[in-house]
């Protein structure tokens, strides 16, 4: 009886063991949950070899032994191999190891052969659609420093970027890497691009609720794109926030500071700037996709969040329409984007609303429930991409349901589409800038 116990006893720590044990990996855990840990690495290593897609194994040589080419029933001997010499192994026949190119080796003790783990084989399937594309450093441009603000070119597959520590603009090619600084005539806070021309709002001093209208001062240096020299400094009366130009070329800036400094149209053609309706302090703006009205939302911390319409007219702002105030935000906002064909206003919450401002549902995606970075449109593919951390979601316009994932090497701040490629402004743990391109 006593040893019947015993074996019961065994048999349950066993049992319990058994459940705390890792459990395998199997092909069908190959989903974006087992996926997120690994498919944003560069690579994936085992014994500080690099684990290429489809290796099953690794190969040492001990013993001198020949190098097979089967050809239908015959084996063509191509070389011999020396002891030291190492092979990925990527496939099997009858007692032979394939190193690939259809060549294999006998599998006997002339040779050690090691398998990585089933978890470490599905992590390199990571890096492949659906989860996404393997990629090298040579599709990323480091930059020396943190952009605080970027902008990408009509036209070409230019980054424009500034550098608040030493006043300079940065024009970076995509694709070639080329990188150009132009100096500027002070402290750079936007930017915006339109028309072949760079606007860079230039701040004199931190923004303060309680700087006068009358003290204030700042600057607009408006940069040509293509010689990507500048053209002029236009002086301001105002201390500059945030900056958007319309397809006349007039400047629309609003203020940071003053509690309500209102808004400067500027006539880039004239030089005439009208001061414009109240506006409070770091008001943030953006164009409807027609740029017929003027949407501007209050990016003042811990006050709820107030949005106004301003319809254009002949470069000028009218009477502001309704104020939506108190919207549902979960978050704290940074920042809204208005969809190409204008049906559609994002806020980096999650949420989304039609032209008018009137709240229609949330994005759904695993990280919903914390802001997004950045967002962007492919409109002709009817797609578009929500940017969280290093997780970038491709979104089906017309369902908004999720259809692909793309993982970038660092923290996504901006997102562009321009020619089939998306190219990405991510910072990483060090704060450097870099500027990658993914294939979509």
């Amino acid at each position: 009886m006593k040893k019947i116990y015993t074996i019961i006893m065994i048999s349950l720590m066993l049992f319990a063991t058994a459940g705390l044990a890792p459990r395998a990996a199997h092909a069908e855990e190959l989903t974006y949950l087992f996926c997120k840990d690994y498919a944003h690495l560069p690579s994936i290593t085992w014994n500080g070899m690099e684990l290429k897609r489809g290796q099953v194994g690794f190969l040492k040589v001990l013993k001198p032994t020949p190098l097979y080419k089967p050809d239908g029933k015959k084996k063509i001997s191509v070389r011999t191999l020396k002891p030291g010499e190492t092979f990925r192994i990527y496939n099997f026949l009858p007692g032979m190891l394939g190193i690939g190119s259809g060549m294999y080796i006998h599998q006997d003790n002339r040779v050690k052969f090691e398998t990585p783990s089933k978890t470490k084989l599905l992590a390199v399937q990571c890096q492949y659609a659906p989860f996404g594309p393997k990629r090298d450093m040579t599709d990323v441009k480091t930059l020396s420093f943190h952009p605080i603000d970027s902008a990408f070119d009509e036209s070409r597959p230019i980054l424009y970027t500034i550098n608040t520590a030493d006043h300079t603009l940065h024009s970076v090619n995509a694709l070639t890497k080329e990188e150009r600084i132009l100096p500027l005539s002070g402290k750079p806070e936007r930017l915006f691009v339109k028309n072949n021309k760079i606007y860079v709002t230039i701040v004199n001093k931190p923004h303060d609720s309680y700087w006068m209208k009358e003290q204030q001062t700042g600057a607009i240096d408006m940069i040509d794109a293509l010689s990507f020299k500048k053209l002029k400094t236009i002086q301001l009366a105002l201390d500059p926030y945030d900056i958007v130009v319309d397809k006349k070329n007039v400047i629309y800036v609003s203020g940071g500071s003053g509690q309500s400094p209102g808004m400067y149209c500027i006539n880039t053609e004239t030089g005439v700037q009208y001061y414009d309706w109240w506006m409070s302090e770091k008001s943030a703006l953006e164009f409807s996709a027609d740029e017929t009205m003027l949407y501007v939302y209050d990016m003042r911390k811990g006050l709820s969040k107030s949005f106004f319409r301003y319809p254009i007219h002949d470069g000028k702002v009218d009477y502001p329409l309704n104020k939506t105030t108190d919207m549902p935000f979960r978050q704290v906002l940074s920042f809204i984007q208005v969809s190409p064909d204008g049906k559609y206003i994002f806020d980096n919450t999650g949420q989304y609303y039609n032209r008018d401002f009137l709240y229609i549902d949330d994005l759904k995606s695993p990280l919903s429930s914390s802001p997004y970075d950045a967002i962007t449109f492919d409109q002709s593919q009817n797609r578009f991409y929500v940017a969280w951390g290093r997780n970038i979601y491709e979104y089906n316009y017309s369902s908004f349901q999720i259809t692909k994932t793309l993982y970038p090497f660092w923290n996504v701040e901006k997102m562009w589409i321009q020619n089939g490629k998306l190219f990405t402004l991510t910072v990483d743990s060090n704060k450097k800038g870099h500027i990658e391109t993914l294939s979509i």
